[in-house]
């Protein structure tokens, strides 16, 4: 059994750099991941069938958030942790 089994992260910046190594880490330790980042291109080259979610722009602003939770599959009910 992973660390992580059965929770769901948010990872903002996953991408590129220290986010997309996190959602490889993440991956990993069994959990499932909603990914973001501003950057479509390197968003899209993440895609796995890991990966419940991921959704392209700046989480500095509510309608970003809005817009995230709207798109989130409904199994992912429970957001376990962010970063």
């Amino acid at each position: 059994m992973a660390k992580l089994d059965n929770k769901v992260i948010l990872v903002t910046g996953a991408g590129r750099g220290i986010g997309k190594g996190c959602v490889s880490k993440i991956l990993l330790e069994g959990a499932n991941v909603i990914a973001t980042d501003i950057n479509e291109e390197k968003l899209n080259d993440l895609r796995t069938a890991s990966i419940n979610s991921q959704s392209q722009g700046s989480f500095s602003s509510e309608i970003s958030w809005v817009f995230l939770i709207t798109k989130t599959p409904s199994s992912t009910a429970v957001l376990d942790s962010s970063i």
